[in-house]
């Protein structure tokens, strides 16, 4: 297992905004469509394998795993670092019915709408959190209607089906557009930070989109995304199962223009490195000295984004052709 994007979350300061739950370039194990768990093989033969007792600390430990991944106690750790930091409200709150049921999207409503597509902010693995929500209100002061979804809540439970999670990110799609007064099917721009950013072109390359993504905002992506919140990596264990290398999924995303925000200081964005397997129009722009959640630079962070945004809206206007497309 490499470096990690950040301390586990139970080892953190109540003053620690600690997104991103030990995230890190770990080996894949392998990428698929599918994103399937590895299958565990049997003795030869077909025969059945001879039963081992148990080693009495590995059963503790599992134990108190499945205790403290309870809902509750995963909601409690999570939530512990940012007791003291205020989440920027919402103006709106708007549901989505998805295939997994109801939720609810947090909508920020710009004061002078530049009428430039919606932005589907995608949060890190800790939820919608203050960072999440401050990254909404930057992007609403440049004058853009903003939607949240909260990746805690919808990957609970892995989510291997790209096609029926695509279809799902286009429900919230078409809520924050029909709240943003305009039709459920027009272009919006994907936008994630950390986890979200990893799901960014995850999504993008899903089917059925029909060229409605206008572009990607990737905020500090790792190499390997995830389609489940990852409990184990809260206690320090990596996950092999339900991820995907970013890169493949970058370029299943040929042609959507990509923007990439690097922190200076964040070493375990892989950011500039993903940045190779993007397609034409890409950019990259870095934060000078930023870590993962850009803390004492966030005037930075929203004039870089400000700059990455008119970009994006250029490329946006002049679409590549529908031959090097390929969702």
């Amino acid at each position: 297992m490499g470096p990690w994007k950040g301390e586990p979350l139970l080892r953190q300061g109540a003053g620690s905004e600690g997104h991103s739950v030990c995230r890190g370039r770990r080996a894949l194990g392998r990428t698929h469509q599918g994103a399937r768990p590895l299958e565990r093989a049997g003795a030869p033969g077909g025969a059945r394998a001879p039963s081992r007792r148990p080693d009495p600390g590995v059963a503790l430990i599992r134990r108190w795993l499945r205790i403290l991944s309870t809902p509750l106690c995963l909601t409690a750790a999570v939530a512990i670092p940012s007791l003291s930091l205020a989440i920027v409200p919402p103006t709106f709150t708007a549901p989505v019915r998805t295939s997994r049921g109801l939720y609810s999207l947090p909508v920020y409503a710009p004061e002078k709408d530049r009428q430039a597509p919606p932005v589907l902010l995608l949060s890190g693995e800790g939820g919608w959190r203050k960072f999440d929500s401050t990254l909404a209100s930057y992007f609403r002061d440049e004058g853009f209607w903003v939607g949240g979804l909260d990746c805690l809540k919808y990957f609970w439970k892995a989510q291997d089906d790209r096609k029926a999670l695509a279809s799902d990110v286009r429900s919230y799609a078409a809520a924050l557009a029909r709240t943003a007064g305009r039709p459920a099917d027009a272009p919006i721009i994907l936008a994630g930070f950390s986890f979200g950013a990893d799901l960014a072109p995850w999504v993008a390359g899903g089917e059925g989109w029909d060229r409605r993504i206008a572009g990607m905002v990737m905020l500090g992506p790792d190499e390997v995304g995830s389609l489940q919140f990852r409990v184990l990596e809260v206690f320090g264990f990596s996950e092999k199962d339900h991820i995907f290398a970013v890169s493949e999924a970058l370029e299943s995303a040929r042609g959507i223009p990509a923007l990439f925000i690097h922190g200076g200081g964040d070493a375990h964005s892989a950011a500039p490195l993903l940045l190779k397997s993007a397609s034409e129009p890409r950019k990259l722009l870095t934060v000078p000295g930023a870590d993962h959640h850009f803390s004492g630079r966030e005037a930075l962070l929203r004039a870089t984004l400000a700059e990455g945004l008119n970009w994006l809206l250029g490329e946006a206007a002049s679409p590549t052709p529908a031959s090097e497309r390929r969702p």
